[in-house]
């Protein structure tokens, strides 16, 4: 009697193993996303380069700005996600107490040029970019591709972009560093 059983139950299976071998279907299914373009600069701390030097001794150098003044640098978070251009803008440190305009004004000016160098601390990630007010007041380098590192910008203060004697006072500036689309 056992075997009976046995017997008619091997057909049901055969049945029901049959219907899952029925036929299967498949669809793509198209996923997107957007991700805007972006440029981030971090904060930048003012630059007080405090009193200038200047040769004291009477003579044919009198007055003129000695030695070169170079801020410590600061770090700043530059980040693209798009190939995108890096622009330090720029105009000669105005005096804010004198204008020139004295009997030798050729001597003299109420003017400071300075420089600007904004590089990666990897040379490879973006191209630096280097104002000097002396020569421009604008500069730009395209960059290749999407950029992210915590840049060194550097501000300076050369004699030899300043051959004149400055006027007393205090000297003013601002410099615009920008990202933007190319």
């Amino acid at each position: 009697m056992k075997k009976l059983i046995f017997a008619a139950a091997a057909p049901i299976a055969l049945i029901a193993s049959g219907a899952s071998a029925a036929e299967t279907t498949s669809e793509d299914l198209q996923i997107s996303a957007t991700v805007l373009p972006e440029c981030s600069l971090a904060d930048l701390a003012p630059v007080d380069f405090g009193t200038l030097a200047i040769n004291t001794a009477a003579g044919s150098d009198a007055l003129l700005l000695t030695g070169t003044r170079q801020d410590s640098g600061q770090q700043t978070w530059t980040s693209c996600n798009y190939a995108a251009n890096i622009t330090i803008e720029g105009q000669p440190m105005q005096n804010q107490d004198q204008d020139n305009t004295g009997p030798d004004a050729g001597d003299f000016t109420d003017e400071l040029n300075y420089r600007i160098t904004w590089r990666s601390d990897n040379a490879n990630d973006f191209l630096q970019a280097n104002l000097r007010t002396a020569n421009q007041t604008s500069v730009t380098r395209a960059q290749t591709g999407a950029f992210h590192n915590n840049a060194i910008v550097n501000t300076a203060i050369v004699t030899e972009d300043n051959p004149l004697r400055p006027l007393s006072g205090t000297y003013t500036a601002t410099a615009t560093l920008t990202l933007g689309a190319i």
